[in-house]
This record gives C-alpha cells, sequence and structure tokens, in this order.
C-alpha cells in the first residue's frame, strides 16, 4: 500500500498514459490527449511519508489523480445526477467535456475522494447551475459504459440520480457546461442527450411527472 500522495500521483501518471514533463523543483506539467487538467502543484524535495501534506497540497493531488481515471479507468468510476423539477419543467445542462459534450442532461459529474454522495449532489448542483439544492431521495442507478472502436471501455461510470429541492439561487451556466435550461418534461426527449440520461428518462418518465422541487 503506498503511503503518501506524491509516490500515489506519481504512479497513476506513469501507469495511466499522460506524459510527465519535470520543470522547476516543485512542479510536474502533465500534458493529457484532453482539456481535463494542465498542471498540478506538488511539493519540492522527496517524497513525504504518512501523508504528512497540507490541505492545498492535498487537494490538488486528489484531483490530479481521480481526472487521470476519468478516460479509459481501471475500475468503475461513481457520478451523481440531480434531478431539478418546477411547475412540470425539469432542469437541463448542455455538457461542455467528454463524455456526452454539446449533449443534454441533468446537472451532475463526479464524487471527489473523500466526499459524501449528497455532498457532491450539492456541489455540483452548485458549480453548474449556481443552485443551492437539498437531497431529498435516490431515483435510481444508472450504468454509463462508453467503448471506443478497438472495443476498449473508454468510460465507465455508475450515476446515483437524486432528487433534489430547490433552496434558493438564480439558474445560471457555470464554466464547466455550455448552457442551462428548464425544460419541459415532456419535450425533453426531443432534445440531443446524452446516452445515459435518455435511458434514465425512459425509464422514470411516469415517476418524474410526481415530483416538484420547488
Amino acid at each position: 500500500m503506498l503511503e503518501n500522495f506524491y509516490s500515489l500521483l506519481l504512479y497513476r501518471i506513469q501507469n495511466q498514459g499522460p506524459v510527465a514533463q519535470h520543470g522547476q523543483s516543485d512542479r510536474l506539467i502533465i500534458k493529457r490527449r484532453e482539456t481535463c487538467w494542465s498542471r498540478v502543484q506538488i511539493p519540492s524535495g522527496p517524497p513525504r511519508m504518512n501523508n504528512n501534506y497540507g490541505n492545498s497540497e492535498k487537494s490538488a493531488l486528489y484531483q490530479g489523480m481521480s481526472c487521470l481515471k476519468r478516460e479509459y479507468p481501471s475500475q468503475p468510476i461513481v457520478g451523481i445526477g440531480a434531478v431539478l423539477i418546477c411547475d412540470g419543467k425539469i432542469l437541463l445542462v448542455k455538457r461542455g467535456s467528454e463524455p456526452g459534450i454539446n449533449k443534454w442532461s441533468i446537472p451532475g459529474g463526479l464524487v471527489e475522494l473523500g466526499e459524501a454522495i449528497e455532498d457532491t449532489v450539492v456541489r455540483e448542483v452548485k458549480e453548474e447551475c449556481n443552485l443551492i439544492v437539498e437531497v431529498d431521495s435516490l431515483i435510481d442507478v444508472v450504468d454509463n459504459l462508453v467503448q471506443d472502436e478497438r472495443g476498449n471501455w473508454r468510460y465507465h461510470f455508475i450515476i446515483l440520480d437524486y432528487f433534489v429541492r430547490l433552496k434558493k439561487g438564480i439558474t445560471r451556466a457555470g464554466s464547466d457546461v455550455l448552457a442551462v435550461r428548464w425544460v419541459p418534461l415532456d419535450e425533453a426527449e426531443e432534445l440531443e442527450l446524452t446516452g445515459a440520461f435518455r435511458e434514465f428518462l425512459g425509464k422514470n418518465f411516469r415517476k418524474l411527472h410526481r415530483f416538484n422541487s420547488c
């Protein structure tokens, strides 16, 4: 078992594809195939044992390791979706990154290391839609599996979709989505949806008509 963040991050980089180039002693610049992250600050000097890092250092390393696993992962990745419905309209976001770029889905994202599921739901809705919500109940669990042309698993997400209640906020698209839109439930399937959300919508369409987040 690796006992420090530094070693674990280097292990992920060396074994999961990105090319690492060393510059200054306290930096590691990661060049990836896609735009996930470009720089992670790591401390200079030899690796520190027993996780002896500050919070900011841990945060950067956690983000880096999480990001490295997203494409061609070695294991399934857990994500969440947030269902907000007001007056018969569901809140959708237009994805700004893969998988599902330029397609519509409910707000959501990946669970970060050390983060509770419900905290992820609240955080993602705030980041993507500028809304404060509280989690009500789990609706469904959906698999999102994407293969490349060679049959390799490019993405494998397990998505927990939650019904949430709106507390406050003015709807506004965050930096990681292209648009935010309230869409009548009966018209949602006419949009270009992500595969995972289209599956969820078809399976739970009647149930969603009973929800009201406002």
